[in-house]
């Protein structure tokens, strides 16, 4: 019986960690495109300035 709950805590727990670290990967991903698009947008300005 023990070890049956054990199981099935260490499998919601690498479930929950696995999940975790997806979003954040995915949160991660979004911020790094928003920020090359603003740095994109920006040495766009600079070009046009020149």
């Amino acid at each position: 019986m023990l070890t049956v709950v054990s199981a099935l805590l260490g499998i919601a727990g690498a479930y929950r960690l696995v999940c975790k670290g997806y979003l954040d990967y995915w949160q991660g991903r979004t911020l790094k495109e928003k920020a090359l698009k603003k740095r994109h947008k920006r040495l766009n300005k600079a070009k046009n300035k020149q």
